[in-house]
């Protein structure tokens, strides 16, 4: 695998230039694709990828968070016309993925909460967006991925591979994060749950995150937080052993982190798992 930097701007090689000291020292070999890849020209595209090849890097993700699950038509259409766009100068570039969320009926945000979330309508329509947002593109690297997250039926693994299956596309797979994928019955069984998660879904994975997850006690009711790998309850071992099983240019990355610090030692504590267990890194 290649664990990723995303937490530094990377827009033109001489960005690159910039944040090659802390790539290689802490054995990097991925990055995320520039925030401004949409208004980019097909060009443009190519020629920043090639660019970042020549590093001996690859680029492993590019997020879109903006709401799928929304019941105007007209909206909907429009964002599945800009994730087609992102796809096609992904593609160029050589991204390994476009990943975003299920959506949600809550409003604008697509990690809002919402009863619907979980009803035969969403089902049926994440299927037709993910269907719609991949025939009309045709794809020769990039794959169209969906991040499971806790608040739709998109959230654990089974669900996960229904989705999957229902789509029924070359192009289409899941950005593995199974800090998202764990529920309050996983907290402290984890390592099932990461089996589970990889037995069904592993041929299928786009990209990967790495977090961990902790359930703070002090408060009177549920609360599950996201922590650095270690600071939680998630089998970092067997997570990292089943990461390795995956093609050797998985791009690893971690996210929400509010300092560089943050996401440095995220990077060093998971550099030191791999090192524990023997898993070699794939850097530039």
């Amino acid at each position: 695998m290649r664990l990723g930097c995303n937490w530094l701007s990377i827009e033109s090689e001489e960005d690159l230039e910039k944040a090659l000291p802390v790539i290689d020292e802490f054995s990097l070999g991925a990055i995320d694709a520039p925030e401004a890849i949409g208004d980019w020209s097909i060009e443009q595209c190519e020629t920043f990828g090639e660019t970042i090849r020549d590093y001996g890097l690859t680029i492993g993700e590019y997020g879109y968070w903006e709401n799928l699950l929304t019941r105007d038509d007209a909206e909907r259409r429009q964002q599945i016309q800009t994730i087609q766009s992102l796809l096609k100068r992904a593609d160029a570039m050589g991204v390994d993925c476009v990943v975003t969320l299920a959506g949600s009926f809550g409003g604008s945000w697509a990690g809002a909460p919402h009863p619907d979330n979980w009803s035969d309508e969403a089902r049926r329509m994440v299927v037709e967006n993910c269907r719609q947002i991949l025939n009309g593109v045709s794809l020769d690297h990039t794959t169209y991925a969906l991040e499971p997250w806790y608040n739709t039926f998109v959230h654990q693994p089974r669900a996960v591979r229904e989705v999957i299956d229902e789509v029924n596309h070359d192009d289409f797979g899941i950005h593995m994060d199974a800090m998202n994928m764990h529920s309050v019955q996983d907290v402290y069984q984890s390592t099932q749950l990461i089996d589970e998660a990889f037995d069904l879904l592993g041929e299928d994975v786009a990209a990967a995150h790495i977090k961990d997850i902790h359930w703070n006690t002090e408060h009177g009711i549920l609360c599950l937080e996201e922590v650095l790998p270690g600071d939680g309850t998630m089998d970092y071992n067997r997570y990292a052993q089943r990461l390795d099983e995956l093609d050797d240019d998985v791009a690893v990355f971690t996210e929400h982190w509010t300092t560089d610090e943050e996401f440095v030692e995220t990077m060093r504590r998971f550099r030191d798992v791999a090192e524990r267990n023997d898993i070699e890194l794939v850097t530039r």
